[in-house]
């Protein structure tokens, strides 16, 4: 079976679900192992959604024509953009029915890039070979949108991280870290997104090889994500950042919904909100 190097992820809701992703055929992963863990209240929580007592939040970037999609310079191939095309619209083709067809390159809008997306990651596990259990966990919200209205350029660094945590306490065990900086307001305007310069450079926020390796080598995270096209700062940082990441969602949208609940917080003391994914804060 063909794999694909990303997963779409076409709505975030109360669980990250995730297509196929790229690389060898892989096997299914092992059925977990019994855990010791207490019992979620699903019910409580479909029933809080259904009732509206909780209140669910779309992190996705909106899948269309206007959907930005990063341009790779010569000689490096290009993904293609989103493309629908219509089947039957209650006429001759099918006169009890609408329905498309779409297509759409792996990398465009709101995704999952795997370990095996990476040369570094070559062999290693894409989507379909990743538990579940992987995708799911408490969300940290670093918000850096001060600092990037003021340098789009901004890197997030590992001194910054350390002090947010001082603040806010430790990151938690096998949670996703997701950089707020604002970037998600200019995802329908193309230029705007990619915000090349006169250097022909993109200027964006994100992270640096320094902040990606502290926070997978030194604190047990599952991945990050961020509003902009990549996990790595458009220039200014290390391209490794991504690959050392291993995981990462992006771009994410819709960051400023993300209520506080205890581990969500400002870096604005440096230069240059963190609730759980199931529940009334949803976050991922």
């Amino acid at each position: 079976m063909r794999q694909v190097a990303f997963a779409l992820l076409p709505g975030l809701l109360t669980a990250m679900v995730v297509g196929g992703c790229g690389g060898g055929p892989t096997a299914p992963p092992p059925p977990p192992a019994a855990a010791a863990a207490a019992p979620v209240d699903l019910e409580g929580l479909a029933e809080a959604i259904a009732t509206g007592t909780a209140q669910v939040v779309d992190l996705a970037q909106p899948l269309n024509e206007r959907t930005p999609v990063i341009q790779l310079p010569p000689p490096f191939a290009n993904t293609p953009g989103y493309k629908r095309q219509l089947i039957s619209e209650f006429d001759e083709k099918g006169p009890g029915w609408y329905w498309s067809s779409f297509s759409v390159g792996e990398h465009v809008g709101t995704h999952f890039d795997a370990p095996c997306h990476w040369v570094t990651g070559k062999g290693k596990a894409c989507v379909d070979g990743i538990d579940a259990r992987q995708f799911v966990g408490p969300a940290v919200v670093l918000d850096v949108t001060s600092e990037v209205a003021k340098n789009p350029d901004f890197i997030v660094t590992r001194a910054a991280i350390e002090a947010w945590e001082k603040s806010n306490g430790r990151i938690p065990a096998r949670a996703w870290v997701l950089l707020r900086s604002g970037w998600a307001s200019r995802a329908s305007d193309t230029k705007a997104f990619f915000n090349v310069g006169a250097d022909k450079l993109p200027h964006y926020p994100g992270f640096g090889q320094e902040s990606a390796e502290f926070l997978t080598k030194e604190r047990d995270i599952l991945g990050v994500g961020t509003e902009a096209v990549g996990t790595d700062a458009g220039i200014g940082a290390s391209s490794s950042s991504g690959v050392v990441a291993a995981r990462s969602t992006n771009p994410v949208a819709h960051l400023r919904w993300v209520r506080r609940a205890g581990l969500h917080g400002p870096l604005s003391a440096h230069r240059k909100d963190a609730p759980y994914i199931t529940s009334s804060e949803l976050r991922a």
